[in-house]
């Protein structure tokens, strides 16, 4: 009698293998390219304008890569957000670059921090979207000395030769100061963000047009060229300097964008990240599969964001989420009784006007604020920001009447909205409340792990009982 085998076999996902040639080209398994990357992508999960995954729709345009990790304390929670993140990436074709600040800065001798990096290094080196480390960020602004990045930059090579390391500094000090850092780097990088308010407050030089992008560029080429290593710009979609308080947002134009793209290119730049902001497009939301069941989901864009038009302001955006909130409750297919409202950032202060407003069931506040006044003083504490301020969204007034059930999910190391004013908030709250801390998130993965939808689907089940 024989007996029959049938033998499956399938191809193991192996991690790219990233090297530099001697021209300073970047070659990924054995094809030169010029890199692109972001810091950061979108969350894991988001969904591109055309439908498709975000991730995959990037890779396919030609991004090479995502930075990734966290900006807050390393524990357990933190790296299942990277195993998100990274998994995510790899199933839609990107790469990543690790970065994790508690492992990036080791003083000598620390060697309980050596032995967790060295067991990090060794989880993620095989991972089919490892494509490079990142070590301390714009080590030379923050006097973190270059012996104390070496560490880092020698146990990545001892255990991981195939993934080079990548520091970025920021736009201060000169070529004899920022030349030592040469050592403890495979690939130098400045970050530069010319659009701002006023112009040019990210540079500390004479020139403030947006020809800077070609000042930094030729000052990290000098650089680099020294010890024949090859540089990227990190250039500007968003940064902190766009938001004159309370009045404009503003973004560099295509035009902008393009040219200092071209400028960094010409004077010798082998790759190009974008350093993007907060304004997140909302439809990624729906196709989310961690929603409960039971529930339909309604989505609002701002004006101005996805495909809504207009232009965004305190008074505007709250008529519409009470005009949207009105058209439901309309429908006989839908229970007026039973209908919650969620704001993440600056639309917490919009779902608490509307629960000022309407009958809701209750409210999720992801990462909510007191008031954009509060909120302001924080960021800039040397402006008279309660003058300045158009769209105030004072909502812990409105709080302070409120008697339906909240839950606050906030982030543990949140750096746009600080857990002060979330608190503040919180605090205001007078009717039912409940607080949900996600570890190892930011402001932009606050919603990556499954903490944050566990916290979702028990306040949203409790609704129905």
């Amino acid at each position: 009698m024989r007996i029959l085998t049938l033998l499956l076999l399938s191809a193991a996902a192996h991690s790219a293998v990233v090297s530099i040639r001697a021209d300073g080209v970047f070659v990924f398994d054995s094809k030169p390219a010029f890199p692109i990357g972001f810091t950061t992508a979108p969350a894991p999960g988001a969904i591109a304008p055309s439908g498709g995954d975000a991730y995959s729709e990037l890779a396919t345009h030609g991004v090479a890569f995502n930075r990734c990790g966290t900006v807050g304390k390393w524990n357990p929670q933190a790296e299942a957000t990277l195993d998100s993140i990274m998994d995510r990436a790899a199933k839609g074709g990107m790469l990543c670059a690790i970065y994790i600040p508690d492992l990036a800065v080791i003083a000598p001798g620390d060697a309980a921090k050596e032995k967790e990096l060295r067991r990090v290094i060794q989880k993620y080196k095989p991972h089919p979207a490892t494509g490079f480390w990142k070590g301390a960020d714009e080590p030379e602004w923050g006097k973190i000395p270059p012996d104390k990045c070496r560490r880092f930059y020698e146990i990545v090579h001892e255990l991981d030769p195939n993934h080079p390391v990548w520091i970025t500094q920021a736009p201060r000090g000169t070529a004899e100061t920022l030349k030592p850092y040469n050592a403890v780097y495979d690939v130098g990088a400045i970050d530069i963000y010319p659009i701002s308010y006023p112009p040019g407050v990210h540079t500390d030089r004479p020139n403030k047009n947006l020809s800077m992008t070609g000042d930094y560029a030729k000052l990290i080429g000098q650089i680099t060229a020294a010890d024949k290593k090859p540089f990227w710009m990190v250039l500007q979609i968003c940064f902190s300097g766009v938001a004159k308080p309370g009045a404009t947002l503003r973004f560099p134009t295509f035009a902008e964008q393009r040219y200092m793209s071209y400028q960094s290119i010409i004077d010798g730049a082998r790759g190009l990240l974008y350093f993007g902001g907060n304004a997140e497009e909302v439809s990624w939301t729906v196709t989310e599969r961690r929603w409960p069941l039971g529930w339909t989901i309604v989505a609002m864009n701002y004006r101005g964001y996805g495909k809504s038009e207009g232009s965004p302001g305190e008074t505007a955006l709250v008529a519409d989420a009470l005009a949207i909130y009105d058209a439901i409750a309309r429908r006989s297919d839908v229970d007026a009784t039973h209908i919650v409202a969620l704001g993440r950032s600056l639309g917490t202060g919009v779902a608490v006007k509307l629960a000022a407003a309407r009958p809701l069931a209750g409210v999720i506040l992801a990462s909510p604020y007191d008031s954009l006044v509060a909120l302001g003083r924080t960021h800039y504490p040397w402006l008279p920001v309660s003058w300045l301020l158009k769209h105030r969204f004072d909502v812990d007034a409105d709080a302070r009447r409120m008697r339906i059930p909240m839950l606050a999910v906030v982030a543990s190391s949140d750096t746009i909205i600080p857990r002060a004013r979330s608190q503040s908030l919180y605090d205001a709250w007078a009717g039912p409340k409940a607080w949900l801390d996600v570890p190892g998130t930011d402001h932009n993965t606050l919603s990556v792990p499954d903490t944050f939808w566990t916290g979702v689907t028990e306040f949203l089940t409790a609704r129905l009982q």
